[in-house]
């Protein structure tokens, strides 16, 4: 029995009716009931905006009470009313609804299924597999011809709809066509027309290869390829079948013979393919880059002569994720065919595929230009993945000699650091050389033997021992305490600082040392399985803590009451100095009466079941008030004063009068290498230096816009008048301006990694690394190395010896020569020729 419908489909699905309308017509004991459900719609569809699961599932425990022949009508309206608002929820109803009449043998009213279908269609509230099961319906329903003529008026409401298009949608347009007797022409006719329709839309990549079929054996005439060829479907695919679908219909030959122009030229056509496809989303969440597909290298030549011809560099480098993706092996390709690239500049990396590379890249090597780029990628490729095997580009890209020039370059600039920079710089650059020259890279630059022969650290020693070593300054009371907590071979677990006071400790003992000497001393004991130790110097008491875990302390006492152990209320902040997370620079200080140490949020007085703050900050102090300094790159700082009593920052926001100066243009506070205090009665001659009234330290700025670690254009201002600016790459963050007796200014930074840190000091005429010491953040120096304390304790160090000073600043080129001679034969030839040609140096170190 067929049921007609007294009641038509709503013009406005948002507001359907249809369940009750069908209930009035056909069971109106259960209007009251219907009425109820309509309501319950109402009151919660506005949730469906936001949690469309959540409506449906409680949709489906009110249906559950429903006779089946109601079932589809109240899916239906659950459906229209979804529609426009989660069209993917719609069509679950909609399929629940078909469900109903099927699983229950309900009779089905054709005109009514054909306009619903028509209406779902429309919204673009249908699944995929709803496109075979209408279209089997129609063809069960209606004679042939009438049931494609409606299939199509079907899919054309789908496709006007903005939904994807059903991956098997060619194959039911193809049985719906041949059933009709029309055949794979008609068929292809009608995906072409789909496929134009569908611009902007992701479609299937499945769909896109079972048109491509279609359409070489019926090709489109030129009016749909110049729609077709800017579908560029947006698929998280590498667009490859979207190229196949193009050579089938014949679309790359008809741009290829100018039959067919992309919309702005062919060189936007290729730039917006690789825009689109050169990255896929990931299930976690991101993106990651994929080599492009076979069929586009297949194409490029074909394309390749009107490319040529118009002479419009591709843009290759951009993609719709913000990411660049300036690809080694299509860059190669287009330039091989004589295509123009346009060079997004050497910030944008070509991005080389390493062993998945599927090309040569000889056209790449030999360009002037982006040849140098491409040796940059697969060096730093070659030492990712190979750190330890040595070698360049050209180890890696055998058979490939035009990349010989650009590694010559690379080598050149390390023997010009060689023979022009400091000492460091020279170390590290031969470092370098020696990874660089493996049996490939050394057999294919010819001339290298005689450059290396060539190679004179003459200049890089004199220009150091001209300049200052590190070793010529000293500070006595740490040098004591560390010969004394070290001897009988223990190790320094680390140091902690209450300026102007520096902890040092072992395992079992700690020393504190100030800029008079020695502060106040302890032994202690810890349980056997501490992992780690800490010590702070606070009020004339030590607070000693220990963990299990590495990174911080979780159990301490105070060494005055050894046997009252807690757990602190905030342990992170039991930790030593340590460069883990930032430049620690040590100006944590000591109360003014003596009795405390502040750390920026509180003040630790001995017998406190508290420990320093896990976020400590450096101070600012000029002598009558200390200050933190908190913000970001884009903002003033949030300067605070400090309470002296209880070690709070205020409200107070004005800096010390130091940072209170306007800053130049587009320079922005380094805030966390900002340094200034009051230097203690009676120091004086501080190697960082320092005004009449004692303030030590210095202001950091920077380039608004950061350009990564290392970044350049930094520019330090010190108190005392000094100023150098550091403008090329370098290691660590800058902090100081440094002179050594009789020297000229020079730059250092710091930074690390885990407890490791490292100072570097650059030239600060040229930025050339002169010498690196090590922090003395980690274990007992070896092998007599010194190792410094951190930079605000610098302020203590002072000339060993500045008779030797003296004499090092007048090394000439002979003296240096003799000493690098004297080198090849051991420490007694360096002592004998120190002693010969340079008299006046008394100290050994």
């Amino acid at each position: 029995m067929i049921v007609r419908m007294l009641a038509e489909l709503p013009s406005d699905p948002s507001s359907s009716t249809l369940y009750l309308d069908w209930v009035r017509a056909y069971a109106p004991a259960w209007e009251k009931d219907a009425q109820t459900l309509l309501e319950a719609i109402r009151q919660e569809i506005g949730r469906a905006r936001s949690k469309p699961g959540r409506f449906l599932d409680d949709m489906k425990r009110r249906a559950r009470g429903l006779p089946a022949e109601h079932l589809p009508w109240f899916w239906d309206t659950v459906g229209h009313r979804l529609a426009r608002i989660a069209p993917r929820h719609a069509a679950t109803a909609y399929g629940l609804a078909r469900e109903a009449e099927n699983t229950h043998g309900l009779p089905v009213d054709a005109d009514y299924r054909v306009a619903n279908a028509l209406l779902f269609a429309e919204a673009g509230a249908l699944a995929g597999t709803e496109v075979r099961a209408h279209q089997q319906w129609l063809a069960s329903v209606f004679p042939d011809w009438q049931a494609h003529k409606k299939f199509l008026r079907f899919v054309r409401a789908w496709t006007e709809s903005g939904a994807p298009p059903a991956a098997d949608l060619h194959t039911r347009v193809r049985a719906s066509a041949r059933a009709a007797g029309l055949g794979d022409e008609e068929a292809a006719r009608v995906m072409s027309k789909v496929l134009v329709a569908s611009k902007g839309v992701e479609v299937p990549d499945r769909l896109l290869d079972g048109a491509a079929r279609l359409l070489a054996k019926y090709p489109p005439d030129d009016r749909d390829r110049r729609e077709l060829v800017d579908l560029f479907p947006p698929a998280n695919t590498d667009g490859a079948a979207f190229l196949r679908l193009l050579r089938a219909a014949g679309v790359i030959d008809a741009m290829a013979d100018g039959r067919v122009t992309p919309d702005g030229g062919l060189a936007r056509w290729l730039g917006r393919y690789t825009y689109l496809y050169s990255y896929r989303r990931e299930s976690y969440g991101g993106v990651r880059q994929h080599p492009l597909p076979d069929e586009l290298y297949e194409v490029l030549p074909l394309l390749a002569p009107r490319l040529r011809a118009a002479g419009t560099p591709v843009r290759l480098h951009e993609g719709r994720y913000g990411w660049t993706n300036f690809d080694a092996d299509l860059v190669d390709a287009c330039l091989a065919e004589g295509i123009p690239v346009h060079d997004p500049g050497p910030n944008v990396r070509l991005d080389y595929w390493g062993d998945r590379s599927r090309r040569d890249l000889k056209a790449l090597a030999a360009h002037p230009v982006l040849g140098k780029r491409l040796e940059g990628s697969v060096h730093a490729r070659h030492v990712r993945e190979a750190p330890r095997a040595g070698g360049t580009a050209i180890t890696r890209l055998v058979g490939t000699p035009q990349i010989a020039d650009s590694v010559r370059e690379r080598v050149t600039g390390l023997l010009d650091q060689v023979a022009g920079g400091g000492l460091g710089e020279a170390d590290e650059a031969v470092a370098a050389l020696d990874g660089l020259l493996d049996t490939p890279t050394a057999a294919a630059l010819d001339g290298i033997d005689e450059a290396l022969a060539a190679l004179d650290l003459t200049g890089p020693l004199q220009r150091t021992l001209r300049a200052g070593l590190p070793d010529e300054l000293g500070w006595p009371a740490l040098d004591e305490a560390v010969a004394e907590l070290t001897e009988g071979g223990a190790d320094i677990e680390g140091v902690t600082a209450t300026w102007p006071v520096l902890t040092v400790f072992t395992a079992d003992r700690a020393i504190a040392v100030d800029h008079d000497g020695r502060r106040a001393e302890c032994a202690f004991t810890v349980p056997a399985d501490a992992a780690m130790r800490v010590v702070f110097y606070a009020g004339g008491d030590f607070l000693v803590g220990w963990g299990k875990e590495t990174e911080h302390a979780d159990q301490a006492y105070w060494a005055s009451d050894p046997e009252t152990v807690f757990t602190p209320d905030d342990p992170h902040g039991l930790a030593p100095l340590s460069p883990r997370y930032r430049l620690t620079l040590g100006y944590q200080c000591e109360t003014a009466d003596g009795g405390g140490r502040h750390d920026g949020h509180r003040v630790l007085r001995p017998g406190d079941r508290s420990a320093p703050h896990w976020d400590a900050g450096e101070l600012l102090g000029d002598g009558t008030g200390l200050w933190t300094a908190s913000g970001n790159d884009y903002q003033p700082a949030a300067w605070h004063r400090i309470d002296p009593a209880t070690g709070e920052a205020t409200e107070t926001h004005s800096p010390p009068a130091f940072f209170a100066d306007p800053l130049p243009d587009g320079m922005v506070l380094e805030h966390e290498n900002l340094s200034l205090i009051r230097l203690p009665d009676g120091v004086t001659g501080s190697p960082l230096g320092q005004n009449a009234q004692g303030l030590a330290g210095f202001r950091v700025t920077r380039p608004r816009a950061r350009q990564g670690r290392g970044s350049r254009g930094y520019t330090l201002e010190g108190v005392d008048g000094r100023r150098a600016v550091l403008g090329r790459e370098h290691q660590g963050d800058p902090w100081g301006v440094i002179r050594l007796p009789g020297g000229p200014d020079l730059v250092v930074t710091g930074g690390g990694s885990g407890s490791d840190m490292h100072m570097h000091c650059y030239d600060a005429e040229d930025g050339s690394l002169l010498w690196q010491v090590r922090g003395f953040t980690g274990r007992a120096p070896r092998h007599g190395r010194t190792v410094f304390p951190p930079p605000a304790f610098w302020h203590f160090l002072r000339p060993r010896d500045p008779q030797s000073s003296r004499a090092l600043r007048q090394v000439g080129r002979d003296a240096a020569r003799a000493l690098l001679d004297a080198a090849h034969d051991g420490g007694a030839a360096v002592r004998a020729a120190r002693a010969r040609v340079v008299p006046e140096v008394a100290d050994p170190r």
